[in-house]
C-alpha cells in the first residue's frame, strides 16, 4: 500500500513537472515569435560567442544581454519564464527526498495512501473531533477520555509500540468503533498503512482466499497481513464458517504478531463470550501478557 501510494505520488509529480516544462517551452516559442526579442537574442549570442573566442568585448556582450532583457520585459517576459524552476529546493518538485515523501508532498502522499488503504470513503473521526464532554455519565466520560488519550499516544508511536494487539470491548454505542477509527486515521496521516475492516468483511476475505486457487491465495491476504495497522471492527458479528473463520483468524493474528504489526479489535462480546466463540488459541492472542492490551468500555449507549 505504501509503495503503491509512493508510486502514484511520483507519477503525479512527474506529470506536473512535465506540464510546467511544456508551459515554459510554449512561452519561449511565443516570445521568440517577436522579431525584436528574436533579433536581440541573436545579437546577444553572437557577441557572447565572439567574446568567448577572443577573450575581449565583455562590455559589448553585457550590453547585448541588457538589450535582450529589455526586449523581453517590453513584452512582459523574463529569462526565468523559459525555464522550469522547482518550487521545492529539497526534492526539485519530485515529491521524493531520500527515498521518502518530501515535506512538501506529505499531504499528497497521505491522500494517495488513504485511497490505497480504502479509507478515503470511510467517515473516520480524528481524535481532536471526538467530543467526550457530551457524555453525560461523568464516570463514563472520565474512562472514555483516559482510553482516548492512551490510544492517541499509541497511534503517534506506531510502529514502535509495546502492545501489538489491542481489544476494545463493551456494549453497543460505547465508542469502540469511533476510537478504533481514530487510531486508523491518525496512523495513515502519519504516513503508515492502515486497514479498517468489519469482521464480516474480513471473514469474506478469508472465504475468498480459501476458495481461490492456491497460487492466488497469498496475494489476497497480503494487505491485511502487511498493513502497519489492522482494525477488525465488530468481531463476533460475522458467521463462523467451517475451516475458514477460526483457522484464518488465528493465522492472521499470529502472522501479524510475529511481524510486529499492530492489530486493533472491537467487539460487543466479553472475553468470556469471545472464549466460547473463538476458543482459547485465538483468545490467548488477544490477552497475551506483554503484547496485548484490553480496554473495557462501559456505560450508556452514546448513539441515543
Amino acid at each position: 500500500m505504501k509503495k503503491r501510494a509512493l508510486t502514484a505520488l511520483v507519477a503525479a509529480r512527474q506529470k506536473m513537472i512535465n506540464a510546467k516544462k511544456a508551459e515554459a517551452e510554449n512561452r519561449l516559442v511565443a516570445a521568440f515569435a517577436m522579431p525584436d526579442i528574436r533579433d536581440a537574442h541573436a545579437e546577444f549570442v553572437k557577441t557572447s560567442f565572439a567574446c568567448g573566442m577572443s577573450g575581449t568585448g565583455r562590455d559589448m556582450a553585457e550590453n547585448a544581454h541588457a538589450k535582450y532583457i529589455a526586449a523581453l520585459a517590453a513584452h512582459g517576459y523574463a529569462e526565468s519564464d523559459f525555464e522550469f524552476v522547482p518550487a521545492c529546493p529539497i526534492c526539485g518538485d519530485t515529491g521524493i527526498a531520500g527515498g521518502k515523501p518530501c515535506k512538501c508532498a506529505e499531504a499528497e502522499y497521505v491522500a494517495y495512501l488513504k485511497r490505497e488503504c480504502g479509507l478515503q470513503d470511510r467517515a473516520l473521526p480524528r481524535f481532536e473531533n471526538i467530543d467526550v464532554q457530551r457524555v453525560k455519565n461523568l464516570e463514563q466520560r472520565a474512562d472514555l477520555q483516559k482510553i482516548m488519550g492512551w490510544l492517541k499516544a499509541y497511534s503517534a508511536k506506531l510502529p514502535n509500540v509495546k502492545y501489538k494487539t489491542l481489544a476494545l470491548l463493551g456494549g453497543t454505542g460505547t465508542g469502540k468503533t469511533t476510537l478504533a477509527g481514530a487510531v486508523a486515521l491518525a496512523t495513515v496521516e502519519r504516513g503508515r498503512s492502515a486497514l479498517f475492516l468489519s469482521a464480516y468483511e474480513l471473514n469474506s476475505l478469508f472465504l475468498k482466499c480459501h476458495t481461490s486457487p492456491i497460487a492466488q491465495r497469498d496475494g489476497i491476504l497480503t494487505p491485511v497481513t502487511e498493513a502497519d495497522l489492522l482494525v477488525i471492527d465488530d468481531l463476533g458479528t460475522e458467521p463462523i464458517l467451517r475451516n475458514v473463520t477460526l483457522e484464518y483468524l488465528l493465522v492472521l493474528l499470529e502472522e501479524r504478531l510475529r511481524a510486529g504489526k499492530s492489530t486493533v479489535i472491537t467487539s460487543n462480546l466479553s472475553m468470556k463470550e469471545l472464549m466460547a466463540r473463538y476458543q482459547e488459541r485465538i483468545c490467548s492472542r488477544l490477552s497475551e501478557r506483554g503484547t496485548s492490551q484490553i480496554f473495557c468500555l462501559k456505560g450508556d449507549d452514546l448513539r441515543r
